[in-house]
């Protein structure tokens, strides 16, 4: 019994939509945030540190050109100070940040004590067993 092979085929394809649909479809996004060791740390400490000394080189350049073109100050003098100044400030910044944390940790949410139930007595236990609709 041989069943069509070009019938599979031809299935399969007007199934996939050969490429092109009239209607749109939801791909989804084009980058999915992963939970791997170097993602996570990366995206919590990596880039608000990259965004802090951005801006900290950015605003050290300004300095440096200002002081070359406005002060006609020597460019190797200029970098060499600001440079210097760039480690100091940010130095300062990395104490003042750590001196300025608080806190007491996780603390643990303490256990409500269990409180036992009160057993009945078994006369009460005895009366319940002897109500029925049909007695």
């Amino acid at each position: 019994m041989n069943i069509g092979c070009c019938d599979f085929k031809t299935y399969y394809c007007n199934q996939a939509g050969h490429g092109v649909t009239p209607f749109n479809i939801y791909k989804g996004i084009p980058y999915q945030k992963g939970y791997g060791l170097f993602s996570s740390y990366f995206s919590r400490y990596g880039i608000p540190l990259l965004k802090y000394l951005g801006s900290k080189v950015l605003s050290t350049g300004k300095k440096v050109a200002t002081d070359i073109y406005l002060k006609n100050e020597a460019p190797k003098e200029a970098v060499k100070r600001r440079l210097k100044e760039f480690g100091r400030t940010t130095l300062e910044d990395a104490i003042k940040k750590l001196s300025d944390q608080q806190g007491a940790g996780i603390v643990k949410k303490r256990k409500k004590a269990n409180n036992k139930k009160v057993k009945k007595s078994k006369k009460v236990r005895e009366k319940k067993k002897l109500k029925d609709i049909f007695d």
